[in-house]
């Protein structure tokens, strides 16, 4: 067969070759930017926990309880204490209804691993956080569950708390109740600090804090 050169050639035409001159490389000007965490954004602690190691906590119950609304305000309460947190919500794509669980990690010290493992504590409230959480409850040896009356009673080596959250505050109240009575009877954190965070929020005047603290204390 003929050369490509050839071929040019032939038809009357030359060959030229293409090339791109050196260019000088881009430089950008170094300037000085402020940190994302700036100074004003970081959270002094207003109270201190008695917190040794970290704790973790799975709070189950279902969509419409406020299970991830309830966990944000302990984790924002236990950062007012000095904690390190870490919060992980979990639910079905069927946003709404169904189970919801929140797992909370409150630490004195940086947490560097959130991967599952069992949880030192679980809340549940309603029969689909009891379907969820049902199996690592069951495998708690030392710890906590705090469960509402309502529900079955489960097989579980750690201390049980039973408390009427559900028919005392309603369904809508329940898990925020729950919460609260954890921090209360566990003393991870001073009650004042989920106290003042519960205020601050839209929730204060719902769910009637003063009822809540009188039946609960």
């Amino acid at each position: 067969g003929m050369k490509l050169s050839d071929v040019v050639k032939g038809a009357g035409l030359e060959t030229k070759i293409y090339t791109n001159h050196h260019r000088e490389n881009i430089m950008i000007d170094k300037r000085s930017t402020k940190s994302l965490f700036d100074e004003k954004d970081k959270v002094i602690a207003k109270y201190k926990s008695s917190l040794q190691k970290p704790m973790r906590i799975s709070i189950c119950g279902s969509a419409s309880e406020g299970v991830q609304i309830g966990a944000e305000l302990l984790i924002k309460a236990a950062v007012l204490s000095g904690l390190n947190v870490t919060k992980k919500g979990n639910y079905p794509v069927t946003v709404g209804i169904g189970f919801s669980n929140a797992e909370v990690i409150l630490s004195p010290e940086r947490i560097l691993f959130t991967g599952s493992t069992y949880p030192d504590v679980m809340i549940i409230t309603s029969e689909d956080g009891l379907k969820y959480g049902e199996k690592s409850a069951g495998k708690i040896n030392d710890g906590y569950v705090f469960i509402d009356t309502s529900l079955p009673d489960i097989n579980t080596n750690a201390k049980k708390i039973k408390y009427d959250f559900c028919s005392q505050f309603g369904h809508k109240n329940s898990t925020l109740a729950a919460i609260y009575y954890f921090v209360l009877t566990t003393k991870v954190i001073p009650i004042q600090a989920l106290i003042d965070v519960i205020k601050e929020s839209k929730l204060a005047e719902k769910i009637q804090l003063d009822n809540l603290i009188m039946q609960l204390h």
